[in-house]
């Protein structure tokens, strides 16, 4: 009796070994969880009117009122298009910011005269 209990406890073990495991998605998240790129949704980019618009409203907001806006590049970027711009003051030190697809003003950056 006693080496029947003691062989029904190590196969049930051994297939509890067998078993354990990452789920049938091989350790990833599962379908309720959307991990790695799933149900992405369409993002709103901003134009190049409302990036120049908030990279005057980041100069104002920074005491740069006395600079100008140069020139605005697009550049593709994977979710969208960013817009850098090369402003100038009036000792012509040139600085450059970026505008990210969502709108998010980063800079200033200085250029090398």
């Amino acid at each position: 009796m006693k080496k029947l209990v003691l062989t029904i406890s190590g196969v049930i073990f051994s297939c509890s070994l067998a078993f354990a495991g990452p789920s049938g998605y091989g350790g990833c998240p599962g379908p309720m969880m959307k991990g790695y790129g799933q149900a992405q949704y369409p993002i709103q980019n901003i134009g190049e009117a409302k990036a120049k618009d908030m990279i005057r409203q980041f100069l104002d907001s920074n005491n740069m009122k006395d600079y100008k806006i140069i020139n605005i590049q697009k550049i593709q970027v994977p979710r969208g298009t960013a817009y850098y711009a090369t402003i100038e003051g009036k000792n012509k030190q040139q600085y450059e910011i970026h505008v990210n697809p969502w709108g998010y003003v980063v800079g200033p950056f200085a250029l090398p005269r």
